[in-house]
């Protein structure tokens, strides 16, 4: 029986702070970008193809990094250029629609809604609360088929990353579903060695990440200027497994 490789690239947006401490954001979102092994350098080299699509249409350089914020806002590679706002987010949404065209990438995110949070008093940091969940799901979506993965989170905050991947990878237990009160051992043996960390800049599939992280996030709080629709341009690429179970939005698993 053949057993996948799948490598997860991880990018969050927003903050943990809460709105009270002066937090701008409703939400805390991480999002996994999933990749079996196989198709790793196939999927770059779209990827690569995908960017010089780009330059070729919107004059943007394929050195370029590619951010949600950058996007919304006009700033970092689009700053001072002609690309106005209607254009950027017209290639966000291709971005997006890229993915699900693909086939080989799959994508889902966990999102912390701070309003309902702040009503629920928790030892765990939200933060804490995120990644606890997203490591949960990458050892469910690898259980079944006894596969293995590699993690390459960004680099924003290695050293509580890299705490909460060992302390999971021994340790881990979760309530179960049909038997109240029960909880159940699932530690994350399926993922091999420490995350490995990625500067943003330097990887076109963070950079994805990031787009269906803030997608994720607007999905569940949309705005006039970028909709709830955005995240459904993904189409089959999210994963419904993740919170079959739970409930909600395609591919998205609200906390708390």
């Amino acid at each position: 029986m053949h057993h996948a490789v799948y490598l997860f690239y991880i990018d969050d947006s927003g903050d943990t702070g809460l709105k009270s401490q002066g937090s701008p954001t409703d939400a805390f979102v991480l999002c996994a970008l999933i990749v079996e092994d196989h198709a790793w350098l196939s999927t770059l080299d779209e990827i690569v193809t995908f960017r010089r699509f780009l330059r070729r249409e919107f004059e943007l350089s394929p050195r370029a990094e590619l951010k949600a914020g950058y996007l919304l806002h006009g700033t970092g590679p689009f700053a001072g250029s002609n690309i106005g706002d209607s254009v950027r987010l017209r290639i966000y949404r291709l971005a997006l629609r890229f993915q699900r065209k693909l086939g080989t990438i799959r994508t889902w995110a966990v999102l912390i809604d701070k309003g309902e949070w702040a009503k629920q008093s928790r030892g765990e940091d939200i933060r804490e609360t995120a990644w606890r969940n997203m490591i949960e799901r990458i050892e469910r979506f690898t259980y079944y088929g006894k596969d293995t993965c590699v993690v390459f989170p960004d680099e924003g905050y290695p050293d509580f990353v890299r705490m909460m991947f060992r302390r999971m990878r021994r340790f881990s237990h979760v309530p179960s579903r049909f038997a109240p009160g029960i909880s159940l051992s699932r530690p994350a043996t399926s993922i091999v060695e420490d995350p490995n960390f990625r500067r943003s800049q330097d990887s076109y599939f963070i950079q994805l990440a990031d787009l269906n992280a803030y997608a994720a996030y607007r999905h569940v709080f949309p705005q006039a200027y970028f909709g709830a629709d955005y995240w459904e341009q993904l189409g089959d690429a999210r994963v419904k497994e993740v919170n079959k179970v739970a409930g909600g939005p395609i591919g998205i698993v609200v906390r708390p």
